[in-house]
């Protein structure tokens, strides 16, 4: 579901979940951090970008938005399910841990209009303070 214009083969038949850069040297991110990719994305999310002229944010950001269209289909789906009641700390670190990485790839990019996208995500999900937190450090910078 990344959907790279002018790379997109949209071949169903190819379709990998392509994993989110960062989770370390031979490790793999934890699923949920992956999105659906044809092969002719995931080569360009591998290294092809930079024949493409892009840039590691830009990959990042075209990347994040394959993965809310994934966790959307999974969601819309049954594949995952969000449930209600306290989070438990280590619940909350992870998903710390994972708004940071948000946040910085917005701060580095051009595209903080997309920050409105992240919001509308993460507030479907109950996660309105962290929602909150992204649009206040792309509005201020801090």
């Amino acid at each position: 579901m990344v959907r790279l214009p002018g790379i997109c083969n949209w071949n169903k038949e190819t379709t990998v979940l392509a994993h989110l850069n960062g989770g370390g040297s031979g490790m793999k991110r934890h699923d949920l951090l992956g999105s659906f990719s044809c092969s002719a994305c995931h080569f360009w999310l591998d290294g092809d970008y930079v024949h493409y002229g892009a840039t590691k944010d830009q990959r990042d950001l075209w990347h994040m938005q394959g993965m809310i269209r994934t966790q959307q289909y999974w969601l819309e789906n049954g594949f995952i399910e969000i449930k209600r009641g306290e989070m438990k700390d280590r619940e909350i670190e992870f998903l710390e841990e994972q708004i940071g990485e948000i946040e910085k790839v917005l701060l580095s990019t051009e595209h903080r209009y997309r920050t409105l996208q992240f919001r509308l995500y993460l507030a479907k999900l109950g996660k309105e303070l962290f929602a909150e937190r992204i649009l206040k450090l792309c509005h201020t910078g801090e």
